[in-house]
């Protein structure tokens, strides 16, 4: 059986349920526009990008996006969580 995608469940055992692939056509999507702050790398900026900020600057890690640093000075620290907090909740 040729599986696309599975969900297992553990319950006395494993138990695969197999969904056929899709005969659905490919359409076009729209492309997003990055935006300084995603820490996330969802493409959008959100309080989400808050927690996943402040986890990078504790374990001193950065994203593949590239979009942590809100300030854009090259450091992951307090100014990008105070840059990112105007940036999401001091809208007009």
């Amino acid at each position: 059986m040729n599986c696309v995608a599975f969900a297992a469940r553990i319950a006395y055992g494993v138990e695969v349920i197999c969904t056929p692939p899709s005969t659905a056509t490919a359409s076009p999507t729209a492309t997003v526009a990055a935006a300084a702050g995603d820490a996330n790398c969802d493409s959008a900026v959100t309080a989400a990008d808050v927690t996943a900020l402040v986890r990078n600057i504790v374990l001193d890690a950065r994203v593949t996006c590239g979009l942590d640093d809100v300030n854009g000075d090259g450091v992951l620290d307090a100014p990008d969580v105070d840059a990112l907090l105007l940036a999401i909740f001091d809208q007009p």
